[in-house]
């Protein structure tokens, strides 16, 4: 399945798209600037939420 595809990824996935540390990025969601969802254990990040906050970077 290509990103294009996914609704939800991990953080390390978001970290690499962001060009982030793993740390960082769990940061960024502590401070609630990432919005995530929670299965269990598993902490995900939905696509359309990692797109805008790319855009508010740009903005």
């Amino acid at each position: 399945m290509e990103m294009q595809d996914k609704i939800l990824i991990n953080v390390p996935e978001a970290a690499k798209l962001l060009g982030l540390g793993k740390t960082f990025t769990y940061e960024l969601i502590g401070q609630g600037q990432l919005p995530v969802v929670r299965l269990g254990k598993r902490v995900l990040i939905p696509v359309k939420h990692l797109n805008l906050y790319i855009e508010t970077l740009i903005a």
